[in-house]
């Protein structure tokens, strides 16, 4: 592999070339999408980057810029509210090449697309299509509200997506991809993210189809009310001493970093939820309410969507969501993976999960018994797997269907596909009992990277096999993106509503084929116990 710097309309950027395959990939890093959202722009939509870049030397697009302003401990992120910058992968010297742009997750807190196991490299290489990734505004910085007819209308995160969206309509041609094959992709928040763009009427023009990782914009973590967020933004001002008659200027004159250290100390009223998220009801991305269009099918019709699942979704958080009193999910550093009594669980520990995550305070003690005895069936497993089954399906499974149900009910005859991914990495340090849990699947379709403890004995043949899993998987996603179509994987209402299963016996290693015999139903009857209660109270 060699680099090489090259120039584009006053950009320079990196070449690669992969001499063995003698493909040609170029890295444009740190694009500017937007102006930099800072002093009276803080808090403000996004103003698109002008077309022309104003630098006096022309712009180096050779490194990641800063990610956006975070709460996060890993050191090589360097944050700065000067963030809303996008990194193109192409493959070089084409021409209408379709396009998929990735937003990240991490609950809209943290998160960026500045990670180097999200470089597109691998997918372009793989797949032949351009790849794009976009930092946007998270927490208080992209998600502040406080009134719809106040300066501050909320939604500046979504906002930003947009804006990057419509910058890639306007420019993308000049990178060689075709404006009109447009993918939008995003895992966990970045799910809610691009299924909350199909209830977006501005985006509407933007994109052509969707991949939704763990998530929707309707899952009971995706948003927030206006009511909480204002009230929540009212008591900030009064702790950062701001005066209420000048208080918007006051905020943007506030260092960023203070007002970070200053969400922790704001409590969510009903949950342990992060108070700054997409508001559910605003007057400038959604345009109205999105339970409100989600229930009277109020989407962009026609779109090709792929929705995807880990086997445990919940195991992940376990530890931090039921850590200490009455739960006492502890797990340690030990490197043994398999510790049988870590997060060791009593029966109570599904009894409050019960209560505290669907938010059923108020229920029939009738109800809570059906649903208590329906995930403490004999033969289950111990609480730890009743407990990790039941927060996946009310966090995040039976949302997900229903959502995929919905959109292939009411959507214009497209492909629509749903995905359960249930493999395991050689690279997992995880403990095993959590299993293939959230975001275990980003490396599979984004490539592994070379690491530099790897050995070339211990399994060397288990890497080979698990990196040609992962072309299969990024050739898989390639082909939706420029034809909207998975080749040879049956669609969601050609196995009668059922799920594709993505575990070790999936792809078939057979050159240029990928097929599974494999169907597995979803488990409706946990689902319509959840979402019966939800729906009607």
């Amino acid at each position: 592999m060699r680099k090489v710097t090259k120039i584009l309309y006053d950009i320079y950027f990196q070449v690669v070339t992969i001499e063995k395959e003698k493909k040609i990939i170029d890295k444009f890093l740190g694009i500017p999408y937007a102006l930099p959202p800072v002093d009276s722009l803080r808090f403000k939509p996004p103003s698109m980057h002008p077309k022309k870049f104003e630098e006096t030397e022309p712009l180096e697009a050779f490194k990641f810029k800063y990610s956006c302003m975070q709460n996060n401990e890993e050191p090589f992120i360097e944050i700065n509210e000067d963030c809303l910058y996008l990194n193109i992968y192409r493959p070089a010297n084409r021409k209408d090449v379709p396009v998929l742009v990735y937003f990240h997750g991490g609950d809209f807190q943290t998160g960026s697309s500045n990670y180097h196991k999200l470089d597109g490299s691998k997918i372009v290489f793989n797949g032949g299509i351009i790849v794009v990734t976009v930092n946007y505004r998270l927490n208080i910085f992209g998600f502040a509200f406080l009134g719809h007819d106040s300066e501050i209308k909320g939604n500046m995160g979504l906002q930003d997506q947009q804006m990057a969206l419509e910058w890639i309509k306007i420019n993308i041609r000049e990178f060689g991809g075709d404006p009109n094959k447009v993918t939008i992709f995003g895992q966990s928040a970045g799910a809610a993210s691009v299924t909350g763009h199909l209830y977006a009427p501005s985006s509407y023009p933007l994109f052509n189809r969707v991949i939704a990782h763990s998530g929707t914009i309707v899952n009971i973590w995706a948003t927030n009310s206006p009511d909480i967020v204002q009230n929540a933004m009212k008591k900030l001002i009064v702790d950062v001493g701001c005066d209420v008659d000048n208080e918007v200027k006051c905020l943007q004159q506030i260092n960023g970093n203070k007002l970070l250290s200053h969400i922790h100390k704001l409590i969510h009223p009903d949950s342990k939820l992060p108070l700054f998220r997409p508001i559910d009801n605003d007057k400038v991305f959604f345009k109205g309410s999105v339970e409100q269009k989600y229930k009277q099918r109020k989407f962009k019709k026609g779109v090709d969507l792929i929705m995807l699942k880990v086997e445990n979704e919940s195991t992940l958080f376990m530890p931090k969501i039921l850590k200490g009193t009455p739960y006492y999910c502890n797990v340690s550093n030990n490197p043994d993976k398999n510790i049988p009594y870590e997060c060791e669980l009593e029966r109570r520990a599904l009894t409050n999960a019960i209560f505290k995550y669907i938010d059923m305070q108020d229920m029939e003690p009738s109800y809570f018994k059906l649903l208590f005895d329906h995930y403490n069936k004999p033969g289950d497993g111990d609480y730890r797997n009743k407990v990790g089954r039941f927060l996946s399906d009310a966090l995040f499974n039976c949302k997900m269907y229903e959502f995929v149900m919905n959109y292939s009910e009411n959507s214009e005859k497209k492909n629509i596909y749903f995905l359960n991914f249930n493999k395991t990495s050689i690279h997992d340090k995880k403990p095993k009992w959590m299993g293939v849990t959230h975001s275990d699947e980003i490396p599979f379709f984004f490539g592994f990277r070379k690491k530099n403890d790897e050995t070339k004995s211990d399994f060397l043949k288990e890497k080979r096999n698990e990196r040609l899993y992962s072309k299969k998987l990024m050739e898989m996603y390639s082909d939706f993106v420029k034809d909207g179509e998975i080749k040879k994987i049956p669609s969601f209402d050609n196995i009668s509503k059922g799920l594709v299963k993505i575990d070790d016996q999936f792809p078939s290693i057979s050159k240029n084929v990928i097929y599974t015999k494999e169907f597995e139903k979803f488990d409706l009857e946990s689902c319509k116990l959840i979402l019966d209660y939800t729906m009607n109270n």
